[in-house]
């Protein structure tokens, strides 16, 4: 008898759980699109959510959107709100599919491939349920060229090269040397707002032809060839470099040779005369 009643009472459990399970509103949430790993170009893109609910799950659900990339300056996400309504859970079905989509105008982001897009919906009373697909690239344009480039002589071995940039549709710039270097061809430059800089030091007196990439992760652009000169007026590490004045009627320079030339062009001189003589 007791092992009966134990039997009963154990039957009794997993009835109202497999009850309680079936009329749970069990939800689940589905980003379609934009789709994880896709390429969005110019334009608007369609966003599409579909929600999973069992009967007696409520009829109204709101969605969240955000948007956010690691590497862009509107990092921190878009956000778009939408109502959902379910017109198709009856109670003749176990399972209804809410289906929505609506045009999204991506333009407003910055270009990037790194863009994460969530889906986040709730009905105020369930958990939020959420959906998430990344990896998704948004091309709207080419990056512009960088302006106002740093040029000119330089007289400080610590020179920082820097250029003018759209920062809303930049996420990085490079800086390319052609030739003559200050110790690497290229240089990942410090992208802030509409600037990019790189600080260099320790620069040898010389010329030094460059360029600047800007990138959006998507596409680049190149500034023409720009040059800056170095010139600091030490020339003990450069001695092909000297300076001449005039001092009191004399020559001084940075090293013997015209001294050597006047005194050669002298004996020479003297030997002509003396011959002929």
């Amino acid at each position: 008898m007791y092992k009966k009643s134990i039997n009963i009472a154990l039957l009794l459990v997993i009835t109202l759980f497999a009850i309680t399970f079936i009329l749970a509103p069990a939800t689940t949430v589905s980003l379609n699109s934009p789709a994880a790993n896709s390429v969005i170009g110019a334009g608007n893109t369609t966003l599409n959510v579909s929600i999973a609910i069992s009967v007696g799950s409520p009829t109204s659900y709101n969605c969240t959107f955000s948007v956010g990339s690691p590497s862009t300056a509107n990092s921190s996400g878009t956000f778009i709100l939408t109502n959902i309504t379910n017109n198709s859970n009856s109670g003749s079905v176990t399972l209804a599919i809410v289906n929505t989509s609506f045009s999204f105008n991506h333009t407003i982001i910055e270009d990037s491939n790194d863009y994460t897009f969530t889906a986040e919906c709730t009905n105020g009373t369930l958990a939020v349920v959420s959906d998430t697909n990344t990896g998704i690239t948004i091309d709207n344009t080419v990056p512009e060229s960088a302006t106002s480039l740093t040029s000119g002589t330089q007289s400080s071995s610590s020179v920082t090269v820097s250029g003018t940039v759209v920062g809303v549709n930049t996420t990085g710039c490079t800086l390319n040397f052609l030739g003559t270097n200050p110790g690497r061809a290229s240089y990942t430059m410090t992208h802030s707002a509409n600037s990019c800089t790189q600080a260099l030091t320790g620069v040898a007196d010389s010329t030094y032809h460059y360029y600047i990439t800007t990138s959006d992760n998507t596409n680049t652009s190149n500034t023409g060839d720009t040059a800056f000169q170095v010139d600091t007026g030490n020339y003990g590490a450069n001695p092909s470099k000297t300076t001449i004045v005039q001092k009191d009627g004399q020559f001084l320079g940075g090293d013997n040779t015209l001294w050597i030339i006047i005194i050669v062009v002298l004996i020479v001189a003297s030997i002509i005369y003396i011959l002929n003589k």
